[in-house]
C-alpha cells in the first residue's frame, strides 16, 4: 500500500493536528510505502517557513523537519510535462487552486504506475477531497475520524 500525502496529510506527521495521531499510528504499518509531489515538497517548506516567519515554529524546529523529512525516503513524483498537462485538466473539471491541482495529478500519476499495490490519496483539504473522490481515486481523511484504510 502507498499513502499519497498531499502538504495538508504530511504536516500531521510533523505537527500536531488534528488526526496527526491516525496518521502516525497508520504510517506504522509494515509495508506501507509514501509518496508525495516533488512540488508538494516545495510546499511543504515554504508553509514551515512561512510558520517559521510567524513565530509558530523556529528555524531549528523547521531544518529538522526538513532533514527528517529527507531521511524517510518517500518516493517523489517529479514535476513534469505530463503531470503539468493532467493538472491541468484538473483546473478545467475542479475548483482547485493550481498547487492542489499538481498534488491531485502526481497521485494520480502514482497510482498509474503502481498498479501492484494500492494507491490512498491522503490529504485533510475538502475541495481536493472531493476533486479526488470525483477522480476515482482511493482517498482518506486523517483528521474525518474515519479508520485508516486497509485495517
Amino acid at each position: 500500500m502507498i499513502f499519497f500525502l498531499d502538504t495538508s496529510a504530511l504536516l500531521k506527521l510533523y505537527l500536531e493536528e488534528d488526526g496527526s495521531a491516525e496518521l502516525e499510528r497508520a504510517c506504522a504499518a509494515p509495508g506501507l510505502k509514501l509518496a508525495q509531489s516533488a512540488m508538494g515538497g516545495l510546499e511543504f517548506r515554504a508553509v514551515l517557513r512561512a510558520m517559521e516567519r510567524n513565530r509558530e515554529v523556529t528555524a531549528l524546529q523547521v531544518d529538522r523537519i526538513v532533514t527528517d523529512l529527507a531521511r524517510r525516503g518517500i518516493l517523489q513524483q517529479p514535476f513534469g510535462s505530463s503531470v503539468i498537462e493532467t493538472a491541468e485538466r484538473m483546473l478545467d473539471r475542479h475548483p482547485l487552486r493550481a498547487p492542489d491541482a499538481v498534488q491531485l495529478a502526481s497521485c494520480m500519476a502514482v497510482n498509474a504506475t503502481q498498479r501492484q499495490t494500492s494507491v490512498w490519496f491522503v490529504c485533510s483539504d475538502r475541495v481536493l477531497l472531493q476533486a479526488a473522490v470525483a477522480e476515482g481515486l482511493r482517498h482518506w481523511d486523517p483528521a474525518s475520524g474515519a479508520a485508516s484504510p486497509g485495517w
